[in-house]
């Protein structure tokens, strides 16, 4: 449903598109978890509510309770305690999409809904593939996995072009590199972000072009984003084990550019 509705070019349909493709994506999880449920255990490991039950012979075994199944949140947690991997990040970036075409960038949904069928080719193959030893093109039809399979193509040969304009640049500190990833478009909320000039090789002298929609960026602001994205985690566990933060505003310009660890502010080279 999610790719016809993509194929559509009704304005509605490519809402809903984006909606059918997460829901699908979440179905696939729960069907896995279906199928590492033990037998006669009423599928307990997408059942939202688990309960311990004794059987005649007196052993305890966990029975599924309810209707409500899974959310977003336990399915992540039951395939890790299951030993079960799965890219969590893109799965979040398809959210963050849906969100993003609902709620900000409904105007030009186009772009977002490529990058979403991009990561989701990656999630669907993961999932059907390796968690449920399953033909893909046998399972969706192969006019859908075609329809993936091309998108996918076209996305990664852009995604590899805007990454590449930034080879000329030595960036001073590796955490500004590893950050390019995180860039996104505040006009479309695209991630198909390169150099405007791409023979640059000054990190401060960068100017972002969205190869989505034509708009130009300065550097400070998206990368000051990217920065807090790319660290959120480190923040998190360096602020829970030491009180302390991993990133900080840095003194010199003022943003959330300043890498503790390094002393040093990526955005703008500012050292005490």
């Amino acid at each position: 449903m999610g790719i016809e509705d993509y194929n559509s070019d009704q304005y509605a349909r490519s809402l809903s598109a984006i909606r059918n493709i997460y829901a699908g994506i979440l179905l696939l999880c729960k069907e896995v978890l279906v199928r590492h449920s033990p037998e006669n255990s009423g599928d307990v490991l997408i059942r939202s509510k688990i309960l311990p039950t004794k059987k005649d012979n007196g052993t305890i075994q966990f029975i599924g309770k309810g209707r409500k199944t899974v959310d977003r949140a336990q399915i992540q947690e039951r395939f890790e305690s299951l030993g079960l991997s799965l890219d969590w990040k893109r799965l979040d970036r398809i959210s963050q999409i849906r969100n993003e075409i609902e709620h900000f960038y409904s105007k030009k949904p186009e772009p977002l809904l490529r990058e979403a069928l991009s990561d989701t080719f990656a999630l669907v193959h993961r999932l059907v593939v390796d968690h449920l030893d399953e033909m893909p093109n046998a399972l969706f039809g192969q006019n859908t996995w075609q329809a993936l399979l091309e998108v996918n193509e076209v996305y990664k040969e852009e995604h590899t072009r805007c990454i590449k304009s930034f080879d000329p640049v030595s960036f001073n500190l590796p955490i500004l590199e590893q950050a390019i990833e995180q860039l996104s478009c505040p006009s479309c909320g695209s991630s198909l972000i390169m150099q405007l000039d791409e023979s640059n090789s000054d990190e401060y002298s960068i100017e972002l072009l969205c190869s989505s929609c034509g708009a130009t960026h300065e550097r400070e602001d998206m990368f000051e984003e990217a920065l807090i994205n790319q660290m959120e985690y480190e923040n998190y566990l360096s602020f829970k084990d030491t009180g302390d933060w991993a990133l900080e505003h840095c003194l010199g310009c003022g943003r959330q550019g300043y890498i503790v660890e390094e002393n040093e502010c990526a955005l703008c080279g500012y050292f005490p």
